[in-house]
Protein backbone atom coordinates (compact mmCIF):
# COMPACT_ATOMS: atom_id res chain seq x y z
CA UNK A 1 0.00 0.00 0.00
CA UNK A 2 3.01 1.83 0.79
CA UNK A 3 4.34 1.79 -2.31
CA UNK A 4 1.22 2.40 -4.29
CA UNK A 5 0.99 5.50 -2.44
CA UNK A 6 4.28 7.03 -3.42
CA UNK A 7 3.26 7.36 -7.06
CA UNK A 8 0.34 9.25 -7.87
CA UNK A 9 -0.89 10.97 -11.24
CA UNK A 10 0.41 14.26 -11.71
CA UNK A 11 -1.47 17.20 -13.63
CA UNK A 12 -0.23 15.74 -17.22
CA UNK A 13 -0.86 11.78 -16.50
CA UNK A 14 2.95 11.48 -14.98
CA UNK A 15 3.42 9.94 -12.25
CA UNK A 16 4.60 11.53 -9.58
CA UNK A 17 6.88 10.25 -6.44
CA UNK A 18 5.68 11.59 -2.73
CA UNK A 19 8.77 12.30 -0.38
CA UNK A 20 8.99 8.87 2.11
CA UNK A 21 8.80 11.93 4.84
CA UNK A 22 5.95 13.00 3.73
CA UNK A 23 4.91 9.44 3.99
CA UNK A 24 6.09 8.63 7.09
CA UNK A 25 5.13 11.76 8.54
CA UNK A 26 1.08 11.18 7.13
CA UNK A 27 0.66 7.41 8.58
CA UNK A 28 2.40 8.94 12.17
CA UNK A 29 0.25 11.93 12.53
CA UNK A 30 -2.85 10.88 13.64
CA UNK A 31 -1.23 8.50 16.84
CA UNK A 32 0.99 11.99 17.61
CA UNK A 33 -2.45 13.40 17.66
CA UNK A 34 -4.19 10.44 20.06
CA UNK A 35 -1.41 10.76 22.58
CA UNK A 36 -1.32 14.30 22.57
CA UNK A 37 -4.65 14.87 23.28
CA UNK A 38 -4.96 11.47 25.87
CA UNK A 39 -1.88 13.30 27.72
CA UNK A 40 -3.61 16.78 27.51
CA UNK A 41 -6.99 15.38 28.74
CA UNK A 42 -5.29 13.07 31.75
CA UNK A 43 -3.33 16.21 33.09
CA UNK A 44 -6.45 18.53 33.24
CA UNK A 45 -8.46 15.15 34.89
CA UNK A 46 -5.30 15.33 36.93
CA UNK A 47 -5.19 19.08 38.48
CA UNK A 48 -8.79 19.30 38.81
CA UNK A 49 -8.62 15.72 40.69
CA UNK A 50 -5.76 17.52 42.95
CA UNK A 51 -7.69 20.60 43.73
CA UNK A 52 -11.04 18.77 44.21
CA UNK A 53 -10.68 15.23 45.44
CA UNK A 54 -13.15 13.95 47.53
CA UNK A 55 -15.74 14.26 44.74
CA UNK A 56 -13.52 11.35 42.74
CA UNK A 57 -12.33 9.25 45.81
CA UNK A 58 -15.63 9.36 47.62
CA UNK A 59 -17.66 7.49 44.63
CA UNK A 60 -14.82 4.93 44.19
CA UNK A 61 -14.51 3.99 47.73
CA UNK A 62 -18.51 3.70 47.35
CA UNK A 63 -17.98 1.70 44.47
CA UNK A 64 -15.35 -1.12 46.65
CA UNK A 65 -17.60 -0.90 49.06
CA UNK A 66 -15.12 0.52 51.47
CA UNK A 67 -17.56 2.89 52.73
CA UNK A 68 -20.30 0.20 53.84
CA UNK A 69 -20.15 -2.37 56.89
CA UNK A 70 -17.45 -4.85 57.18
CA UNK A 71 -20.12 -7.51 56.64
CA UNK A 72 -21.51 -6.18 53.47
CA UNK A 73 -18.02 -5.42 52.10
CA UNK A 74 -17.59 -9.25 50.25
CA UNK A 75 -21.11 -8.48 48.82
CA UNK A 76 -20.21 -5.02 47.33
CA UNK A 77 -16.82 -6.47 45.71
CA UNK A 78 -17.86 -9.42 44.50
CA UNK A 79 -20.95 -7.54 42.77
CA UNK A 80 -18.56 -4.93 41.55
CA UNK A 81 -16.10 -7.80 40.01
CA UNK A 82 -19.23 -9.49 38.45
CA UNK A 83 -19.97 -6.27 36.76
CA UNK A 84 -16.94 -5.75 35.61
CA UNK A 85 -16.48 -9.59 34.28
CA UNK A 86 -19.78 -8.87 32.42
CA UNK A 87 -18.28 -5.71 30.65
CA UNK A 88 -15.37 -7.24 29.88
CA UNK A 89 -17.63 -10.37 27.70
CA UNK A 90 -20.01 -7.52 26.39
CA UNK A 91 -16.40 -5.33 25.28
CA UNK A 92 -14.97 -8.13 23.56
CA UNK A 93 -17.81 -9.55 22.04
CA UNK A 94 -18.98 -5.94 20.96
CA UNK A 95 -14.75 -5.90 19.04
CA UNK A 96 -14.91 -9.50 17.37
CA UNK A 97 -18.10 -8.66 15.69
CA UNK A 98 -16.89 -5.18 14.86
CA UNK A 99 -13.02 -5.65 13.85
CA UNK A 100 -10.29 -5.04 15.75
CA UNK A 101 -9.48 -1.75 14.00
CA UNK A 102 -12.44 0.67 14.88
CA UNK A 103 -14.08 -1.79 17.32
CA UNK A 104 -11.45 -0.35 19.97
CA UNK A 105 -10.98 3.18 18.57
CA UNK A 106 -14.73 3.49 19.56
CA UNK A 107 -14.39 1.89 22.99
CA UNK A 108 -11.18 3.95 23.16
CA UNK A 109 -13.33 7.18 22.46
CA UNK A 110 -16.15 6.03 25.07
CA UNK A 111 -13.51 5.85 28.02
CA UNK A 112 -12.22 9.73 26.86
CA UNK A 113 -15.63 10.45 26.20
CA UNK A 114 -16.74 9.20 30.07
CA UNK A 115 -13.60 11.08 31.33
CA UNK A 116 -14.18 14.42 29.87
CA UNK A 117 -17.87 14.02 30.90
CA UNK A 118 -16.72 13.34 34.17
CA UNK A 119 -14.50 16.50 34.59
CA UNK A 120 -16.88 18.76 32.93
CA UNK A 121 -20.17 17.98 34.78
CA UNK A 122 -18.12 18.69 37.91
CA UNK A 123 -16.09 21.64 36.89
CA UNK A 124 -19.37 23.17 36.05
CA UNK A 125 -21.28 21.86 39.08
CA UNK A 126 -24.15 20.91 37.49
CA UNK A 127 -26.87 19.77 39.80
CA UNK A 128 -26.82 15.69 39.63
CA UNK A 129 -30.62 15.49 39.05
CA UNK A 130 -30.52 17.28 35.64
CA UNK A 131 -26.86 15.33 34.81
CA UNK A 132 -25.58 12.89 37.06
CA UNK A 133 -21.33 12.42 36.80
CA UNK A 134 -20.58 9.21 34.94
CA UNK A 135 -19.16 8.39 38.16
CA UNK A 136 -22.32 8.73 40.09
CA UNK A 137 -24.26 6.47 37.21
CA UNK A 138 -21.65 3.59 38.28
CA UNK A 139 -22.31 4.09 41.50
CA UNK A 140 -25.61 3.31 41.11
CA UNK A 141 -24.76 0.57 38.86
CA UNK A 142 -22.94 -1.51 41.49
CA UNK A 143 -25.36 -0.77 44.31
CA UNK A 144 -28.58 -0.73 42.72
CA UNK A 145 -27.41 -4.05 41.18
CA UNK A 146 -29.91 -6.10 43.83
CA UNK A 147 -33.02 -4.12 41.03
CA UNK A 148 -31.13 -3.94 38.03
CA UNK A 149 -30.22 -7.21 37.36
CA UNK A 150 -33.56 -9.12 37.90
CA UNK A 151 -34.82 -6.34 35.15
CA UNK A 152 -32.34 -6.84 33.13
CA UNK A 153 -32.88 -10.65 32.51
CA UNK A 154 -36.64 -10.09 32.37
CA UNK A 155 -36.01 -7.52 29.39
CA UNK A 156 -33.47 -9.65 27.77
CA UNK A 157 -36.56 -12.67 27.67
CA UNK A 158 -39.09 -10.82 26.24
CA UNK A 159 -36.39 -9.22 23.88
CA UNK A 160 -35.47 -12.29 22.66
CA UNK A 161 -38.78 -13.79 22.27
CA UNK A 162 -39.49 -10.84 20.64
CA UNK A 163 -36.71 -11.42 17.99
CA UNK A 164 -37.24 -14.55 17.44
CA UNK A 165 -40.53 -14.09 16.60
CA UNK A 166 -39.46 -11.48 14.34
CA UNK A 167 -37.23 -13.22 12.24
CA UNK A 168 -39.63 -16.40 12.15
CA UNK A 169 -42.57 -14.35 10.87
CA UNK A 170 -40.54 -12.14 8.92
CA UNK A 171 -38.90 -14.80 6.83
CA UNK A 172 -42.07 -16.52 6.48
CA UNK A 173 -43.90 -13.41 5.51
CA UNK A 174 -41.10 -12.06 2.83
CA UNK A 175 -41.43 -15.78 1.03
CA UNK A 176 -44.58 -15.65 0.61
CA UNK A 177 -44.43 -12.32 -0.47
CA UNK A 178 -41.76 -13.17 -3.16
CA UNK A 179 -44.06 -15.62 -4.76
CA UNK A 180 -46.02 -13.31 -6.82
CA UNK A 181 -45.27 -9.32 -7.73
CA UNK A 182 -49.67 -9.58 -7.28
CA UNK A 183 -49.38 -10.59 -3.80
CA UNK A 184 -46.44 -8.53 -2.65
CA UNK A 185 -48.42 -5.61 -4.04
CA UNK A 186 -51.34 -6.32 -2.26
CA UNK A 187 -50.19 -7.55 1.02
CA UNK A 188 -46.81 -5.55 1.29
CA UNK A 189 -48.24 -2.14 2.24
CA UNK A 190 -49.76 -3.68 4.99
CA UNK A 191 -46.28 -4.97 5.80
CA UNK A 192 -45.34 -1.36 6.37
CA UNK A 193 -48.10 -1.27 9.03
CA UNK A 194 -45.03 -2.76 11.53
CA UNK A 195 -42.44 0.10 10.38
CA UNK A 196 -44.85 3.35 10.55
CA UNK A 197 -47.01 2.40 13.47
CA UNK A 198 -46.31 4.52 16.59
CA UNK A 199 -45.44 1.85 19.20
CA UNK A 200 -46.08 4.32 22.24
CA UNK A 201 -49.76 4.92 20.73
CA UNK A 202 -50.61 1.13 20.63
CA UNK A 203 -48.85 0.20 23.85
CA UNK A 204 -51.90 0.48 25.60
CA UNK A 205 -54.25 -1.15 23.02
CA UNK A 206 -51.20 -4.18 23.59
CA UNK A 207 -52.19 -4.37 27.10
CA UNK A 208 -55.96 -4.31 26.99
CA UNK A 209 -55.29 -7.78 24.51
CA UNK A 210 -52.78 -9.25 26.08
CA UNK A 211 -52.55 -7.95 29.45
CA UNK A 212 -50.14 -6.68 32.16
CA UNK A 213 -47.00 -9.12 32.11
CA UNK A 214 -44.42 -10.42 29.16
CA UNK A 215 -46.64 -10.99 27.09
CA UNK A 216 -47.58 -7.12 26.03
CA UNK A 217 -43.70 -6.67 26.15
CA UNK A 218 -42.86 -9.66 23.72
CA UNK A 219 -45.77 -8.23 21.15
CA UNK A 220 -44.41 -4.61 21.25
CA UNK A 221 -41.15 -5.68 20.97
CA UNK A 222 -42.24 -7.90 17.50
CA UNK A 223 -44.26 -5.23 16.40
CA UNK A 224 -40.91 -2.84 16.24
CA UNK A 225 -38.69 -5.66 14.73
CA UNK A 226 -40.96 -7.14 12.24
CA UNK A 227 -40.76 -4.71 9.16
CA UNK A 228 -36.90 -4.54 9.13
CA UNK A 229 -36.51 -8.10 9.16
CA UNK A 230 -39.28 -8.79 6.15
CA UNK A 231 -37.86 -5.16 4.39
CA UNK A 232 -34.32 -6.76 3.49
CA UNK A 233 -34.99 -10.65 2.91
CA UNK A 234 -37.63 -10.01 0.53
CA UNK A 235 -35.09 -7.67 -1.17
CA UNK A 236 -32.60 -10.53 -1.27
CA UNK A 237 -35.11 -12.76 -2.56
CA UNK A 238 -36.34 -10.52 -5.07
CA UNK A 239 -31.80 -9.93 -6.05
CA UNK A 240 -31.23 -13.65 -6.85
CA UNK A 241 -29.36 -13.65 -10.12
CA UNK A 242 -31.83 -14.49 -12.80
CA UNK A 243 -28.85 -16.35 -15.29
CA UNK A 244 -28.98 -18.54 -11.86
CA UNK A 245 -32.97 -18.95 -12.03
CA UNK A 246 -32.56 -20.25 -15.18
CA UNK A 247 -30.18 -22.62 -14.60
CA UNK A 248 -32.56 -24.44 -11.59
CA UNK A 249 -35.01 -24.19 -14.18
CA UNK A 250 -33.21 -25.62 -16.88
CA UNK A 251 -31.95 -28.86 -15.00
CA UNK A 252 -35.59 -29.10 -13.39
CA UNK A 253 -35.38 -27.89 -9.78
CA UNK A 254 -38.46 -27.06 -8.34
CA UNK A 255 -39.90 -23.96 -6.74
CA UNK A 256 -38.89 -25.80 -3.17
CA UNK A 257 -35.52 -26.42 -4.50
CA UNK A 258 -35.19 -23.07 -6.03
CA UNK A 259 -36.28 -21.47 -2.51
CA UNK A 260 -33.42 -23.93 -0.55
CA UNK A 261 -30.72 -23.96 -2.43
CA UNK A 262 -30.68 -20.13 -4.07
CA UNK A 263 -32.89 -18.27 -3.02
CA UNK A 264 -32.28 -18.06 0.72
CA UNK A 265 -28.37 -18.57 0.48
CA UNK A 266 -28.60 -15.79 -1.61
CA UNK A 267 -30.54 -13.61 0.60
CA UNK A 268 -28.68 -14.63 3.74
CA UNK A 269 -26.82 -11.24 3.95
CA UNK A 270 -29.41 -9.37 3.51
CA UNK A 271 -31.71 -10.84 5.76
CA UNK A 272 -28.44 -10.87 8.62
CA UNK A 273 -28.52 -6.88 8.04
CA UNK A 274 -32.17 -6.95 8.96
CA UNK A 275 -31.63 -8.71 12.10
CA UNK A 276 -28.64 -6.38 13.33
CA UNK A 277 -31.42 -3.38 12.67
CA UNK A 278 -34.27 -5.82 14.35
CA UNK A 279 -31.63 -6.48 17.60
CA UNK A 280 -31.93 -2.79 18.17
CA UNK A 281 -35.59 -1.94 17.59
CA UNK A 282 -36.33 -5.07 19.75
CA UNK A 283 -34.66 -3.63 22.60
CA UNK A 284 -36.59 -0.23 22.17
CA UNK A 285 -40.10 -1.82 21.50
CA UNK A 286 -39.70 -3.78 25.10
CA UNK A 287 -39.08 -1.07 26.61
CA UNK A 288 -41.75 0.89 25.10
CA UNK A 289 -44.01 -2.46 26.06
CA UNK A 290 -42.56 -2.21 30.00
CA UNK A 291 -43.54 1.11 30.31
CA UNK A 292 -47.18 0.10 30.13
CA UNK A 293 -47.10 -3.81 30.83
CA UNK A 294 -44.79 -3.89 33.64
CA UNK A 295 -41.13 -5.56 34.19
CA UNK A 296 -37.66 -5.04 33.58
CA UNK A 297 -35.84 -2.09 32.72
CA UNK A 298 -38.57 0.05 31.77
CA UNK A 299 -40.60 -0.20 35.21
CA UNK A 300 -37.08 0.71 36.86
CA UNK A 301 -36.81 3.99 34.68
CA UNK A 302 -40.23 4.45 36.01
CA UNK A 303 -39.55 4.05 39.45
CA UNK A 304 -36.36 5.91 39.23
CA UNK A 305 -37.85 9.16 37.75
CA UNK A 306 -40.40 9.12 40.75
CA UNK A 307 -38.00 9.07 43.13
CA UNK A 308 -35.63 11.41 40.99
CA UNK A 309 -32.81 9.25 40.94
CA UNK A 310 -31.46 10.42 37.53
CA UNK A 311 -27.89 8.27 38.22
CA UNK A 312 -30.60 5.10 38.35
CA UNK A 313 -32.05 6.20 35.61
CA UNK A 314 -29.12 6.12 33.57
CA UNK A 315 -27.48 2.78 34.99
CA UNK A 316 -31.36 1.27 33.50
CA UNK A 317 -30.30 3.16 29.80
CA UNK A 318 -26.83 1.69 30.37
CA UNK A 319 -27.95 -1.90 30.73
CA UNK A 320 -30.58 -1.49 28.32
CA UNK A 321 -27.81 -0.58 25.48
CA UNK A 322 -25.42 -2.95 27.04
CA UNK A 323 -28.28 -5.76 26.07
CA UNK A 324 -28.62 -3.99 22.43
CA UNK A 325 -25.01 -4.11 21.87
CA UNK A 326 -24.81 -7.14 22.99
CA UNK A 327 -27.37 -8.91 21.05
CA UNK A 328 -25.82 -6.54 17.99
CA UNK A 329 -22.52 -8.19 18.18
CA UNK A 330 -24.14 -12.32 18.50
CA UNK A 331 -26.23 -11.12 14.94
CA UNK A 332 -22.31 -10.00 13.73
CA UNK A 333 -20.13 -13.30 15.09
CA UNK A 334 -23.07 -15.16 13.62
CA UNK A 335 -22.68 -13.22 9.75
CA UNK A 336 -19.50 -13.86 10.14
CA UNK A 337 -19.79 -17.67 11.01
CA UNK A 338 -22.10 -18.24 8.30
CA UNK A 339 -20.64 -16.09 5.29
CA UNK A 340 -16.70 -15.77 6.20
CA UNK A 341 -16.17 -18.86 4.04
CA UNK A 342 -18.15 -17.72 1.13
CA UNK A 343 -19.34 -13.99 0.76
CA UNK A 344 -17.61 -10.91 0.46
CA UNK A 345 -18.88 -9.02 3.22
CA UNK A 346 -17.45 -11.10 5.87
CA UNK A 347 -13.95 -12.29 3.65
CA UNK A 348 -10.81 -12.14 5.98
CA UNK A 349 -9.21 -8.95 4.35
Amino acid sequence: MLERARHLPGRKGRARALPAWALRASTGAWPVLQGTAAATLAWMIAKHVALHPEPFFAPIAAMLGLNAPPSERGTNTLRMLLGVFVGIVVSELTLLSLGAGYGRMALATFVASAAAAEALVRALDVSPLLLPPPSAVARAAWTGGDVLWPALAATTRSVLAGLSASALVGVLVAVALSTSRWVERAFYPYAIFFQIVPIVAIAPLLVIWFGYGARAVVAAAFIVSVFPVIANTLSGLRSVDPALRDLFRLYGAGRLARLVKLELPWALPQLLTGLRIAAGLAVIGAIVGEFVGGGGLGVVVLEAMRQQRTDLVFAAIGHASLLGLALFAAVNALARLLLRSWHVSESPS
